[in-house]
């Protein structure tokens, strides 16, 4: 028996420009949280030579905050998904903003409590600088939409 036949092809939702921003966007802040997580490990284990603080900070990164940031974020995203109209849905997509930013900033707080402080400014320099990207990332975005 033949395969089904795939009219579009595989890639038949990128013809539609607001998916290809989205994937651009996505792909962009993706790439953007892989340096920061590259960056902050091998800073750390350059540092210190120990991988039981490398699995420490790792942990203590992402455990404490993890649930709330992913129950939250995904609560308001969703809400935002059904809303009836622009009037309900940009509170919503303030929320889930709100919960990314305290995601953020619990993230940013963890780090300076476990790192040792004479490493503390580089590793948040490196957290930092990461983080800076992705006001390239979204002109980059812009441009590509530009041209969608």
């Amino acid at each position: 028996m033949a395969p089904a036949h795939r009219p579009h092809g595989e890639f038949a939702a990128l013809r539609h420009r607001n998916c290809r921003l989205l994937w651009y966007g996505n792909s962009i802040s993706f790439v953007s949280g892989w340096l920061d997580q590259v960056a902050l490990n091998w800073l750390v284990i350059s540092t210190t030579s120990d991988p039981v603080m490398l699995g420490l900070v790792n942990l203590d990164r992402g455990l404490p905050t993890m649930p709330i940031f992913i129950a939250g974020f995904s609560l308001f995203l969703m809400l935002f998904a059904v809303a009836p109209n622009m009037y309900w849905a940009i509170p919503f997509l303030f929320a889930a903003g709100m919960m990314h930013i305290a995601y953020n900033s619990s993230n940013n707080t963890i780090l300076q409590l476990t790192v040792d402080d004479a490493y503390c400014g580089r590793v948040l320099s490196s957290l930092f600088m990461t983080r800076g990207l992705m006001p390239i990332g979204t002109a980059t975005m812009a441009l590509f939409s530009s041209f969608a």
